[in-house]
């Protein structure tokens, strides 16, 4: 009698409990369904808070006015929240939503109301980066505030940061831009979208770097900018993003610099900050620069000299090469090894490895030799280095560099001279591919302009013995003349090979990057002789 006892106290006991873990989970779901019983104010400008009371409202991830979601605030307990009114809503009812969709909905709607803000009084001038405080009404209901240039001479509207808002007082921060005049431009909300006052002008004023220029175009590598401005006579550096521009010149009022290459960015183009280091501060003059990341670069107007300048000149960053005085850091694989780079013309020494080849940036330079200007590779030869500096010693450079001069009878070749001459030749136009339009097998009408050589000669005082690249009627060494627009010559940079150089086939496989140089002027004074040019050189290497 106990046993059946037992037996039927255990099955009441669990048939209770189950019917209490029923009743429990029933009261959790109906405990997770929010509801609204109220909300105030039940009128109100944007960014007005809304209190809500209800029910279950912990568990709220979304809130809506007329379907259009607004801001949560807080959420204090299940029976308290605040919301926000924002510019995105207008007049209607407030949902509430789970994010197991769970949402309740207001019987009532919330309506919008449209204040005009107005300023008391401002001060005639304000300092670049001061905190400001302005009285006004409706001054709670501004949602966004700009310098607006008084003049059409500028066109750049700058946003001021807000601070702390409320009905009578308004406190922001004055924008870092250049002394002027502006107006202040105070934005708000309307029913039918945003609306907007001004002020009388006030003078703003900088007294640290200012640049007056917008800087609103895309600026590709590669480009010179001249700004104008205050202060730039302390500027050390110019930076785009965290790499370091070539700063050219500057002055107290005049700064120009040079935009270079980020290898960290594709091709393409990009927004980055422009910042002028002056001392230890950094100004920001454009916070969305935009830089262009071109297919190849563009070295326009370029110079090399001969013997007497000690410089050749860089492909990769479109400056002067070194040679003369800084020859172990331009090309320190070439500087540490006793003979240079090769062991013979164009044939890499063994020893040394890809890394280190291509450690070394391709140059080029010029050298006079009595019957003509010739260019060179810096492996084509080792007894040219030595004429910039005795130190440098019997040396072959490491780049492997040549060139071929574009045939203009070739039809194919002819349309690629007709775009770089012209200055229309494009991204589209410098693809890998380009390459297959040279003949490299040294044939063509004119052979010695197509066979590839790393000692191009430039002109040749001689009537018999015409230069294979240059422009027409040279009359003399010492004759400063303009080229005729007809010489474009075909620069390759082999991939390290360390075959004989005529066992070396030249094609699309042993070649790392290619470009042009379009030859523009010719100074042409024995050793003192200066060249002028525009280069095109592809950025990425080929596959």
């Amino acid at each position: 009698m106990k046993k059946i006892f037992f037996y039927l106290t255990m099955v009441a006991s669990s048939l209770l409990f189950s019917c209490n873990e029923e009743l429990e989970i029933a009261t959790s779901a109906k405990e997770l369904t929010p509801t609204i019983s109220e909300f105030s104010p039940a009128t109100g400008p944007v960014g007005t808070e809304i209190i809500i009371k209800g029910e279950n409202l912990q568990k709220i991830e979304k809130a809506y006015i007329n379907n259009k979601e607004v801001k949560i605030k807080s959420k204090v307990s299940g029976g308290y929240m605040t919301i926000e009114a924002t510019s995105s809503a207008n007049s209607g009812v407030i949902k509430l939503e789970t994010s197991s969709e769970k949402s309740a909905t207001s019987t009532d709607a919330f309506t919008y109301t449209y204040p005009t803000p107005s300023l008391a009084a401002l001060p005639s001038t304000l300092k670049a980066g001061e905190e400001v405080i302005v009285n006004g009404e409706n001054l709670h209901v501004v949602t966004k505030l700009f310098f607006v240039p008084s003049t059409t001479a500028r066109s750049t509207a700058h946003e001021a940061q807000i601070i702390y808002q409320r009905s009578t007082e308004l406190v922001f921060i004055v924008p870092i831009v250049p002394t002027a005049d502006f107006k202040l431009q105070m934005n708000y909300a309307q029913a039918t979208g945003e609306g907007s006052i001004q002020s009388s002008v006030v003078k703003l004023v900088n007294d640290g770097v200012t640049v007056n220029e917008d800087l609103n175009e895309t600026y590709a590598v590669g480009r010179k900018i001249a700004v104008t401005g205050s202060g730039l006579a302390t500027v050390s550096k110019v930076l785009i993003g965290d790499v370091e521009q070539r700063l050219l010149s500057f002055d107290a009022t005049n700064l120009e610099f040079e935009v270079v290459d980020n290898p960290n960015l594709a091709d393409g183009v990009h927004e980055a900050i422009l910042t002028f280091v002056a001392g230890d501060k950094s100004e920001v003059i454009k916070e969305n620069f935009k830089v262009e990341i071109p297919t190849f670069y563009k070295w326009a107007q370029r110079e090399m000299g001969a013997k007497v300048s000690g410089c050749g000149f860089s492909f990769e960053t479109g400056t002067p090469a070194d040679i003369k005085t800084n020859f172990a850091e331009l090309d320190p694989v070439a500087a540490s090894k006793s003979g240079g780079a090769c062991i013979a013309t164009n044939q890499l020494d063994p020893s040394i490895t890809d890394d280190q080849y291509y450690s070394v940036k391709p140059y080029m330079f010029m050298h006079y030799l009595g019957s003509g200007l010739y260019l060179y590779g810096p492996s084509t030869s080792n007894s040219r280095l030595n004429q910039f500096a005795s130190s440098i010693g019997t040396t072959y450079g490491t780049p492997n560099v040549q060139f071929r001069t574009l045939d203009i009878s070739n039809p194919a070749e002819k349309a690629v001279f007709d775009k770089i001459t012209s200055g229309t030749f494009t991204n589209a136009d410098f693809t890998p591919e380009l390459i297959n339009t040279f003949s490299l097998s040294g044939v063509g009408s004119d052979k010695r302009s197509n066979e590839i050589t790393g000692a191009a000669k430039a002109y040749s005082t001689s009537s018999t013995d015409p230069r294979p690249w240059g422009g027409v009627d040279l009359k003399g060494p010492k004759e400063v003349q303009d080229y005729d627009p007809n010489t474009v010559v075909l620069v390759l940079y082999m991939k390290p090979s360390k075959a004989v150089w005529g066992d070396v086939e030249v094609n699309e496989t042993s070649i790392s990057k290619f470009g042009f140089i379009d030859f523009t002027r010719s100074n042409q004074n024995g050793h003192n002789s200066m060249l002028s040019f525009d280069v095109y050189w592809k950025r990425s290497a080929m596959k």
